[in-house]
Order: structure tokens, then C-alpha cells, then sequence
């Protein structure tokens, strides 16, 4: 349906696609060095400024024609109101006259005072008397182009959908959806394995079926694990304090516990050696002289 300013009144109970005509958007056609019709519209607001009175306020449209890309702004608010007021609710894709140039065969007539012409590849609305009994050209499905803008919801407030990012949207909404699916199938095969692997491990050792034996195993396999680690920080603590001046004399250790003495060489060194050894939480268990004695439990 053709959207002008002097149309009058409908009755639309379905979703309608509408062309609108220049009374509705301000037309730009720049050569700019960009690639993709995303980069082009970051820069469309650039290029309208100082061309209308609310700049803020201003949607765009953009799509390439030729070596050139054409710049089209707009108020969604003003065309959804409009609309409502002549009885369309229900808006399908919206549409820009200037995209029917390529395919305009001859003026399409408007009402009886007006009417859609393309000069020079600029859809334009012009009085009819000035067109010296032209012959009007019917509008056609066919006119339509295959890129628009979606009205979201349909009714005002509504946010404008370029079709090319619903459908990308849509693509990456699947995408998820497949890779979800591809990676519960994957974590159900790796489950099934461990569970299989396990009833196999359980078969070929039937006292592991127990929950009291295998706790009581892991248990045991804990306590060994702690003591050995303590073990392992026993001697790291003694052997970083050890130095030219300072000498192990003798060190053991067992499950119980560890005892080690160390010596000195002058009192200096003798006060640090106390000093880094309470600092490294060793036990000092007695002073004789110059050599310190430590120990403790595991």
C-alpha cells in the first residue's frame, strides 16, 4: 500500500506492507568508502546533520545502489501515528519509495493532485497537471523490494528491524540452539562413558560398590595425602633458611613426627637463624650454644 500525505482514511484488519512516499523521509545518495551497509549507517547520522529540525529524533535506512549508497532518514514515531490515524494498526514491512526507481516504469498516480515520478533516479512526488496527460502506471506487488524495515509489535512505540538483522538475529538464535544441542549430546556421551567405565570398575572389584568402603578408602588415601605434604613443607621451611652460615647437623623424620638441629657460626647469624625459624612456623625445641634444635608432629 502506497502511504501519502493526502491519502484518505482505510480499513485495514491485517497486516499491511506499506511504501511511503518522500513526505515521509529525507534522501541522501553519497559515494563513501565503506563495505558493509552496518558501516554506512553508523556514519548516516553525519551526514543529515543540520538538515532537520530534530536530528535526535531520526531513524535510517541504507542500501547500495551502484557505486554510490543511499542515506534515508526518518521518524518511526511519525509514520507509526500516521498510520494509525488512517486506520492501518497492523504495519507488515515498511518500504521507501526511492527503493521502486529501479523498477518504476512510469508515474504512479497518488491521488488527483499528485503523483510518484523518478528524475534522474530520485523518486519524487510531483502535481499531477504538471505531468501533461501522462500514462500513470499501476503500483505492483512486483515494485516491491526485498530489503525494508519490520515494525516489531506492530503498534507505536514499536522498534524498526532492518529484515536483513532479524534474519541474522534469527541465524544466530539457531546457531546457539544447534550448538547447545551438539554440546548436551557430547556431555551425555562423555557421562555415559565415566558411568560405564565405573559399573566396569566395580564389577571387576565388588568391595568398591560399598559407599562406606570406597569413603573409608578415600579416607585413608587423605590422611597419607596430608602427612605427606607435610613432610614435603618440613623440609622446604629447613632448607630455606639454610645458608654458608648457617649448617644442618642432623635431621630425621618418620610418620610420627621430625627433629633437625642446626648451627651457627657467630651470634649474629644465631639470633636470625631463631628469628626465620619462628617466622617460618617451625618449633624451635632448644638453644644449646651456637646450634638450635627443632622439631614437631605430623
Amino acid at each position: 500500500m502506497l502511504v501519502h500525505r493526502n491519502m484518505h482514511p482505510v480499513s485495514a484488519d491485517e497486516k499491511t506492507d506499506i511504501i511511503v512516499t518522500p513526505q515521509f523521509y529525507t534522501l541522501k545518495r553519497e559515494a563513501v568508502p565503506v563495505k558493509y551497509a552496518y558501516q554506512a549507517k553508523r556514519i548516516a547520522p553525519s551526514l543529515f546533520e543540520g538538515l532537520m529540525e530534530d536530528d535526535k529524533g531520526r531513524d535510517y535506512f541504507v542500501y547500495r545502489e551502484g557505486d554510490e549508497w543511499v542515506f534515508i532518514a526518518y521518524s518511526k514515531d511519525e509514520i507509526v501515528d500516521f498510520l494509525t490515524e488512517k486506520g492501518i494498526g497492523q504495519i507488515g514491512r515498511v518500504f521507501f519509495a526511492q527503493q521502486l526507481a529501479p523498477r518504476m516504469e512510469g508515474p504512479i498516480q497518488l491521488s488527483e493532485k499528485e503523483a510518484l515520478v523518478n528524475i534522474e533516479g530520485v523518486v519524487t512526488v510531483v502535481p499531477t497537471a504538471g505531468l501533461n496527460d501522462a500514462h500513470f502506471v499501476p503500483p505492483s506487488s512486483r515494485l516491491l523490494p526485498n530489503k525494508g524495515v519490520r515494525f516489531s509489535g506492530g503498534g507505536g512505540g514499536s522498534v524498526l528491524l532492518e529484515d536483513m538483522q532479524a534474519y541474522l538475529l534469527a541465524a544466530l538464535f539457531v546457531l546457539f540452539g544447534i550448538l547447545w544441542l551438539i554440546e548436551g549430546v557430547r556431555y551425555g556421551k562423555v557421562t555415559d562413558a565415566l558411568t560405564a567405565e565405573r559399573e566396569a570398575y566395580y564389577v571387576k572389584h565388588p568391595m568398591l560398590q560399598s559407599s562406606y568402603t570406597r569413603e573409608n578408602i578415600l579416607q585413608k588415601y587423605r590422611t597419607i595425602d596430608r602427612v605427606e605434604r607435610k613432610k614435603r613443607d618440613v623440609i622446604r621451611k629447613i632448607s630455606g633458611v639454610l645458608s654458608k652460615k648457617i649448617t644442618l647437623e642432623n635431621f630425621s623424620m618418620d610418620r610420627k613426627g621430625y627433629r633437625a638441629t642446626l648451627h651457627a657460626s657467630d651470634p649474629s647469624t644465631l639470633k636470625n637463624l631463631k628469628a626465620m625459624l619462628r617466622k617460618a612456623g617451625l618449633k624451635i625445641t632448644s638453644v644449646a650454644g651456637s646450634e638450635v634444635s627443632v622439631g614437631g608432629v605430623l
